[in-house]
């Protein structure tokens, strides 16, 4: 057999509470727990994505289009007052870069 020096020995009371918990079934230790609080998650924002969300919801506001320009655009065409320049339209076209899609591929 062998010999525990008594420094080495486990007080009684420690004992006693080893063997119960040892003996709690895992269902009872839970029950035992506290129940966690709730967390909350949280986020900021910087001052420049708040600046962002803000432009944002003042362009939803603005409508895709600009119904006074397209009645205008229509009692002209109408009227047979509404004239195409041409050349305008090219020079506009050009200028945006439009053409440049259609000769790439050559």
């Amino acid at each position: 057999m062998v010999k525990i020096p008594d420094d080495k020995r486990v007080p009684d009371g420690q004992l006693s509470r080893i063997s119960q918990i040892r003996s709690t079934p895992p269902e009872a230790a839970e029950t035992k727990r506290r129940p966690a609080a709730p967390r909350s998650d949280e986020v900021t924002l910087s001052q420049t994505a708040q600046d962002f969300q803000k432009v944002r919801e003042l362009l939803r506001e603005i409508p895709d289009v600009r119904q006074e320009k397209v009645r205008q655009i229509k009692a002209e065409l109408e009227s047979g007052e509404h004239q195409v320049d041409s050349e305008k339209i090219a020079e506009r076209m050009l200028a945006e870069g439009l053409f440049k899609d259609l000769f790439s591929n050559q």
